[in-house]
């Protein structure tokens, strides 16, 4: 499975570099709640890329490590916690490249640890979903940031990972193209289905204004997924139409209240 678009990597926008920086803010305040109560945490990045862009600026997997290792808590949090970081892409030359940069870091303080996998992440995750049912088991508390080229994601598989209680998910849905999908004469209804595992989408009203169809299509995101709250942050195309959302997803109003806090030091005037 190659990296279906490679040219992405040539440019770094604005809403790349919001995305990482909700990404690194939110984890400053993450590692340090869930670190010091629990013996393991679990960082997961489903698309993880190749680890720089052309120009050098730094995707997701070296912002996530770094936020760590940079933490002014981080010794602290390694005296009782084992932190791990989960790396999944599907791209064999982008794996190459991740792995080179990760080990450009240096070696790892103790109780820190990062496993690189190259392959189809949802087959993984329903992998993973698999083992721990067969064993009885519970996941570590963990945050996953699933960033995807295109919509196809399976409700189904994330919510195997969700009723883990303490499993936070942070989706990129690229709602402009979900939308024209869904708007079709003919959708395909069964990449739909899967995406919001069952029929329920097509009850949201194509009549209903771009944005009012997106609220319906995330309400029902959360309801399917399994979470207790949600905070979507819509990021704008250059027409200021809402071009995709990063949908947060958690049981724990402590982390709501932290993603919103984040929104707003990222970027205060209210609108990406």
């Amino acid at each position: 499975m190659g990296d279906p678009n490679k040219t992405y990597w040539d440019e770094y926008t604005n809403l790349q570099h919001t995305k990482h920086r909700l990404i690194h803010e939110y984890l400053n305040g993450w590692f340090p709640k869930l670190g010091s109560c629990c013996g393991r945490i679990l960082y997961v990045d489903t698309h993880a890329g190749r680890g720089k862009y052309t120009q050098g600026q730094e995707g997701s997997p070296l912002i996530a490590i770094k936020t760590f290792l940079e933490h002014r808590w981080r010794d602290k949090i390694l005296k009782n916690c084992e932190v791990r970081f989960l790396f999944i892409e599907a791209d064999e030359e982008n794996t190459d490249n991740l792995q080179k940069e990760i080990a450009k870091l240096g070696k790892l303080p103790q109780n820190m640890f990062y496993d690189i996998h190259n392959q189809n992440a949802f087959k993984l995750l329903n992998d993973i979903a698999d083992d721990l049912e067969k064993t009885g088991s519970n996941l570590a508390p963990c945050f996953m940031f699933i960033d995807p080229y295109g919509f196809k994601v399976p409700c189904s598989i994330l919510k195997r990972i969700k009723k883990h209680s303490r499993s936070e998910l942070l989706i990129t849905l690229i709602w402009r193209e979900l939308d024209m999908a869904m708007q079709q004469t003919s959708p395909p209804t069964e990449l739909l289905d899967s995406v919001f595992g069952g029929n329920e989408w097509r009850n949201i009203s194509p009549i209903d204004d771009f944005d009012a169809r997106s609220e319906a299509a995330i309400k029902l995101l959360k309801v399917k997924i399994g979470a207790k709250w949600k905070t979507d942050i819509r990021m704008l195309g250059d027409n200021q139409k809402t071009r995709y959302l990063l949908l947060h997803l958690t049981d724990h109003e402590a982390g709501r209240d932290l993603m919103k806090d984040v929104a707003w030091k990222c970027c205060p005037d209210s609108g990406y």
